[in-house]
């Protein structure tokens, strides 16, 4: 019986992807305008960059990280602007464009309706995922917050996904995971946790996880009430066809 709704965070809930793009422009055109670049393309293309081919643990590609402007300033020989000032605004970027679907936040309230408990379990900094809640107000919403940084590990690695079923004192067929991701996300299912793919957001270049791809038991092109009533009612009888 299913008891716990999980979802991933970036380009399932939130459109990662254009927020990303979005506040890199808003932070290259801010540098320009303070005369640290002679135009905004060139912050951007070296920032793109130095972003796409930097992987390490627990960092936040959306959020933005000390090195990547660190290593773009650095690059572009910029001095009159300190990174940490520069990181600071960009997050506030990002930030002011935050916003969700008024139907994804209907989806989540009714499955709360249903009696299903809800989590959010996502490769992010913690002070990321924090400003999230508390931007869109849906700390109410979500049950608990299981985060690659303060676990000390990231998806696929199944100890993150047993951390949050051991919140819930579950198994893994009680609950399911909502994600964009097929190898981060995918990874539940070595638990036993079903793996619904989220279309709407998936951007096949946001990928930095390593491992193997596994296929979805359901796919669903975006979160709402309807797309959430037909899912639960697949999770009753999965193998009947009209489903």
């Amino acid at each position: 019986m299913l008891k716990l709704c999980a979802f991933d965070l970036g380009n399932t809930l939130v459109n990662d992807s254009q927020l990303f793009s979005g506040a890199v422009q808003d932070i290259s055109e801010w540098l320009m305008k303070q005369g640290a670049v002679r135009n905004a393309e060139e912050f951007r293309s070296v920032y793109e960059e130095v972003n796409w081919n930097t992987y390490l643990p627990f960092i936040s590609h959306t959020y933005g990280e000390p090195v990547f402007f660190e290593t773009s300033f650095r690059r572009l020989g910029i001095t009159s602007v300190l990174p940490d000032e520069a990181l600071r605004v960009y997050r506030q970027f990002l930030m002011n464009r935050l916003s969700l679907k008024p139907d994804l936040v209907e989806g989540l309230r009714y499955l709360r309706s249903r009696g299903l408990r809800l989590c959010i379990i996502s490769n992010e900094r913690t002070q990321r995922v924090t400003d999230f809640l508390s931007k869109t107000g849906l700390s109410s919403i979500f049950d608990e917050v299981v985060v690659s940084e303060a676990v000390g590990a990231e998806k696929p690695d199944p100890k993150i996904f047993q951390y949050a079923l051991d919140l819930f004192s579950l198994k893994g067929e009680e609950a399911v995971m909502f994600g964009d991701n097929e190898i981060a996300d995918g990874g539940c299912r070595s638990l036993g946790m079903p793996f619904v793919l989220v279309t709407e957001y998936k951007n096949h270049n946001w990928v930095w996880e390593e491992g193997s791809s596994h296929t979805p038991d359901y796919v669903m092109e975006r979160i709402n009430r309807e797309s959430l009533k037909r899912f639960l009612t697949w999770m009753e009888n999965p193998n009947d066809p009209r489903n």
